[in-house]
């Protein structure tokens, strides 16, 4: 810009001293001419500064444009790592999650294993008492088929009341777990499977009985309580209650 401001002006000085020149020795037509030229290169003159005062202008607004890009782009850049950062502790947070999850599903896997094997002994504890059960039956069974191979009964008479009042025995016995109730009579007085008895306390019917099983001694027949209209349904049956026949 000041190399211009120097040209332009030394382009004056010379169109002013080749002005006074030619108007002392030159001829007043060529004085003419040579103005029109001299006004013609202050013209172009003039154009290229204000081209050049243009340039310089847009040269200041790039510098300008391209700093603001510069400070966008850093900007842009510094809210990338941000996020890149965060990003990057939301993976390892899911990592950790999926990790904790995986735990608890073992654990989990772990308590239904132990409930069902805890649950496979109870059936087993159940399994085994109705297995007791039966044992116990079968036992008393074989007991009275041994008794009667190595000591046969002998042979009684039909069966006879005993005891005052018709009573003909007593309840020995009570087992509540498996619901039979003993009593002292048996296939030596000739009574036989489900042969009835009615069960009296103080004298007082509380309830009644039917043998469902005889002993291997005659004197021990094993009997559970049996409903009738005329059975009490709500007595209760204890030990040495007296035993009167139904017929």
């Amino acid at each position: 810009m000041a190399n211009l401001t120097k040209i332009l002006l030394g382009l004056n000085i010379a169109a002013g001293a080749a002005g006074l020149f030619f108007g002392l020795s030159i001829i007043p037509g060529k004085v003419g001419t040579l103005s029109e030229q001299v006004k013609s290169e202050k013209d172009k003159a003039t154009t290229a500064v204000g081209k050049a005062t243009k340039l310089e202008s847009e040269k200041a607004q790039l510098v300008t444009d391209l700093s603001t890009k510069n400070t966008e782009a850093q900007d842009y850049k510094n809210k990338w790592q941000a996020l890149s950062g965060s990003s990057d502790q939301q993976t390892r947070d899911m990592a950790k999650l999926q990790t904790e999850n995986q735990a608890l599903l073992g654990e989990k896997s772990s308590w239904n294993t132990e409930r069902g094997n805890m649950q496979a002994k109870v059936d087993e504890g159940t399994v085994a008492m109705a297995n007791l059960s039966t044992a116990q039956q079968e036992i008393a069974t074989l007991q009275a088929k041994l008794k009667k191979l190595t000591d046969p009964p002998k042979k009684q008479n039909p069966k006879t009341k005993t005891n005052k009042g018709g009573f003909v025995g007593k309840i020995t016995n009570i087992e509540p777990r498996f619901g039979y109730v003993t009593i002292n009579v048996g296939s030596s007085q000739g009574y036989k499977v489900k042969d009835r008895f009615k069960v009296y306390h103080n004298n007082t019917l509380v309830g009644g009985v039917e043998i469902y099983q005889l002993g291997p001694s005659g004197l021990d027949a094993i009997t559970r309580p049996y409903q009738a209209i005329d059975i009490p349904s709500n007595g209760k049956l204890q030990r040495n209650d007296d035993l009167v026949e139904v017929k």
